[in-house]
């Protein structure tokens, strides 16, 4: 995947597929995942903005930080498509509309928000 991504701060998805697995967060938070195609809707307003962002979930060898990283560490991650909001934070509209024609992954990556899931 070539990748040509901005600095600037906003909101991100990414389109994967992925083999079914399941994982424990940090937090002891479990999630079973099935095989099929998915999107993660995330937001990078702090320092090195979208590029930053999303090298970082694109790296295989990281600490697993977010939710997201122990699905992007994950030998069947496969990144399909990125989509852009530079300068927008709209990840919760964002996770809620994908949410209304997709089934989300309850609990998933929406910790700081009320946002039932962000992927």
């Amino acid at each position: 995947m070539v990748l040509d991504l901005p600095e600037e701060k906003g909101t991100y998805c990414i389109v994967f597929r992925l083999n079914s697995f399941s994982f424990t967060t940090r937090g002891r938070k479990r999630f079973s995942l099935k095989e099929g195609l998915y999107v993660y809707v995330g937001s990078a307003f702090g320092t090195g903005g979208l590029r930053g962002r999303i090298l970082r979930h694109l790296k295989k060898d990281k600490p697993k930080h977010w939710h997201f990283d122990f699905i992007t560490t994950h030998p069947s991650f496969e990144p399909l498509e990125i989509w852009l909001f530079e300068e927008q934070k709209v990840e919760c509209k964002v996770a809620s509309l994908i949410g209304e024609t997709a089934e989300p992954v309850n609990g998933f990556g929406s910790t700081d928000c009320s946002c039932p899931s962000h992927l």
